[in-house]
This record gives structure tokens, C-alpha cells and sequence, in this order.
């Protein structure tokens, strides 16, 4: 790990000055700073996910009920393998438990204890930007103090699928189609390609630092979620992230039809949105998300950038291998059925399209709203 990227520096925090913990401070963080920033939910669940990787690790000798009371327990990388098997790939697991290595007390090494478990997913799920940013360096250049843009797009590229294989995610993800790794590929490379974060636009640089990645971070919100997602769905219960993600087409159906739903219950936007079932009449009445050009990563990229209301729920309404070309058959589907989305394939297979944010009008004059893209 880089001496710039010491755990005493991922941690400060210029906007919490009782956490800040760079340079000036003897110590680095503790238990007992994790603990401020978890909510108990989250640190029960967080001493579950510590008691079975401490019984994970092959000792025998050691029963749950003792783990989370013995101050000496340990877990091996082995073990948080097993945890993170088939949520993140095997590189960000491995350089994921060198950092908690590194933010638990004297234990031996190659061994995590439940401060570096803590301290770790803290600054992970709830630190600060800044914390993001550094971690996100961290872990994509496997301990160094900058980050290269091969390196960048490929974590980014592992995050993507990461969250679509997630609890929170992937029911949904199913539904659209799956990821596709292509699709994932040409959204990490849109991400990299912001204007604000251009690699070609930095003298030919192709390292960053953390401060240059948090500046890249504040601009792509959905990058965060992605990350946020991909840890939280790491150490986190399925029951405490109902809340963030995870809500039922019959509660979303009920919000979009003006029906009260309590307000902890659906996230209005949320990353995937549900599929509305059984909308078409007569022999169309099926589940048609077959036929959409779109796959989960596409849809994932679109749904953040329409407006928030409109994310929770879509519903297909005209597809031409359904209905055929007739633009009078789309005008009798799309109609009067509020905002929409419009995606045309053509011939070399190029997709593109529109949002409307008003519903369409059959009329001898143009009509749209501002928002309209």
C-alpha cells in the first residue's frame, strides 16, 4: 500500500473534523469510529457477516456464540473469499483484504480482525467522497496511490456486473435480458469519457490521483450508486437494503397509479426499473421485455438520466416485432400514454433514440416540453 494512501488519510474527513485522522493525529481509526457511522441494523448485520468468516476460517475450536465476544478473533483471506465469491471479482476481494489488513490492530498478518472488518466496510458504504475516491483508487490499482485508465475502466467494468449480479439488482437484471459484457465495456468507457474527466484532454497523462477521481466521482452519481451497491450487497442482509433497492412490482404499480404507499417502501429512483406485467390486451397480454433492444446495463445508464419520478416503473408499448411497422399502430399504442422512451435500430445494427417527456399527440403543429431529450 502506497505511503500516500495510508488508512489515517482514506479516513479524514474535512467535513467531520471529529473523524479526521490525517496528518496531526496520532492514531488511526478505531471500532468505536466505524460504530459512529453505521447505523445497528447495520452493525448487526455486520457481526454476523464477522462471526461466519471467523468460523469460516477452518478453526474448529471456535463456535459462533464465542466469536463475536473473543477480542482476539480473526479471519483469513480464504474466508472473506468465500464471503465475496460471486459478488466481486477475485482481484478487488483480494486487494479489498489487504485494506482491512491494514485498518485492523496488531493481529498477525495475513489475518483481518472485527476493527479492519468495521473500519473497512465504514468507509466503503458511508464515508465521506473523498474516502470513495481514495478506496476506489486503492482498490483498482491493487495498493497504489494512482490509478491508470486501463486500470479504472476495468474496475469500473467489474462494478458494473457486480451490481447487476447483486441481491438488490439482479431479480431485475433477469428481467431486462442480463448484462452483457460489451454493454458493460461501452458504459465504463462513456463514464471515463465525461468531459469533466478526460484522459485525452490531460496532456497525454494516463494516471490519476484521488482528488482527480472524487472530482470525476462528484459528477457521475451513478458510478457511486454502483458502488455503493456492490459493497453494500457485500456485508449487508437483504432485509437491510429494502429500503435503498429492493421493492415489489405490486408497490410500485400502487405509487404510479396514485395509491398511498408508505414512504420507506419504494426508493423513487431506484438504479433498475420494475417491468409493468400484463398491460397489452388479448393475445399481446405477456410479459414482452423479450423484445426490447435494450439490456440491463443500457437500461441501467438510461433510467438515471430521465427524470426521477419516471424510474421506478416502465412498461413496453409498442414493439415492431409485435406489432409491425405501421407508425399508425406506434401512434395508437404510444398516445396519450405519457412519457416515453423511443429506441429505433437501424439496419447496421446502431441503436439510438429519445425521451419525451410528455405523452404524444396526434396534431398538425410540433409539440414537446423543455425537458425533452
Amino acid at each position: 500500500m502506497g505511503a500516500d494512501q495510508s488508512v489515517e488519510n482514506i479516513w479524514a474527513r474535512d467535513d467531520e473534523p471529529a473523524l479526521a485522522m490525517g496528518a496531526g493525529h496520532s492514531r488511526g481509526p478505531t471500532l468505536e469510529d466505524a460504530l459512529k457511522l453505521l447505523t445497528q441494523r447495520e452493525q448487526t448485520d455486520l457481526s454476523a457477516a464477522f462471526e461466519h468468516l471467523v468460523t469460516t476460517k477452518g478453526d474448529k475450536k471456535k463456535t459462533k456464540s464465542k466469536a463475536g465476544d473473543d477480542p482476539h478473533a480473526t479471519f483469513n483471506f480464504d474466508a472473506f473469499k468465500e464471503l465475496t465469491s460471486g459478488i466481486i471479482a477475485h482481484d478487488i476481494s483480494e486487494t479489498l483484504f489487504k485494506v482491512m489488513t491494514k485498518c485492523s490492530a496488531k493481529v498477525k498478518e495475513g489475518l483481518v480482525d472485527k476493527s479492519g472488518l468495521f473500519v473497512t466496510v465504514a468507509l466503503l458504504v458511508k464515508g465521506s467522497l473523498t474516502n470513495k475516491a481514495k478506496l476506489y483508487v486503492l482498490i483498482g490499482s491493487d495498493g497504489a496511490n494512482q490509478i491508470t485508465t486501463e486500470q479504472l475502466h476495468h474496475i469500473t467494468c467489474s462494478l458494473i456486473s457486480s451490481a447487476l449480479h447483486s441481491k438488490q439488482l439482479n431479480p431485475r437484471a433477469v428481467i431486462w435480458g442480463g448484462e452483457d459484457a460489451d454493454s458493460n465495456a461501452r458504459l465504463a468507457r462513456v463514464f471515463l469519457d465525461d468531459a469533466t474527466f478526460n484522459p485525452e484532454q490531460s496532456g497525454g497523462v494516463n494516471q490519476f490521483t484521488a482528488a482527480e477521481l472524487e472530482t470525476w466521482l462528484a459528477n457521475n452519481s451513478l458510478v457511486v450508486r454502483v458502488f455503493d451497491t456492490v459493497f453494500r450487497s457485500c456485508f449487508f442482509s437483504a432485509s437491510d437494503l429494502s429500503s435503498d433497492e429492493i421493492d415489489s412490482a405490486a408497490q410500485v404499480a400502487a405509487r404510479a397509479m396514485g395509491q398511498s404507499v408508505e414512504e420507506d417502501e419504494v426508493r423513487e429512483d431506484p438504479l433498475l426499473p420494475t417491468i409493468l406485467k400484463h398491460h397489452l390486451h388479448g393475445p399481446e397480454a405477456k410479459d414482452t421485455a423479450t423484445h426490447s433492444l435494450l439490456d440491463a446495463t443500457s437500461v441501467l445508464f438510461l433510467n438515471s438520466h430521465i427524470p426521477a419520478e419516471h424510474r421506478h416503473l416502465w412498461r413496453q408499448l409498442f414493439a415492431s416485432n409485435l406489432h409491425g411497422d405501421s407508425f399508425a399502430t406506434l401512434m395508437k399504442h404510444a398516445t396519450g400514454r405519457g412519457p416515453t422512451i423511443l429506441l429505433i435500430e437501424d439496419t447496421d445494427n446502431h441503436v439510438f433514440g429519445g425521451f419525451a417527456s410528455g405523452s404524444w399527440e396526434v396534431s398538425s403543429n410540433f409539440a414537446g416540453e423543455p425537458n425533452a431529450k
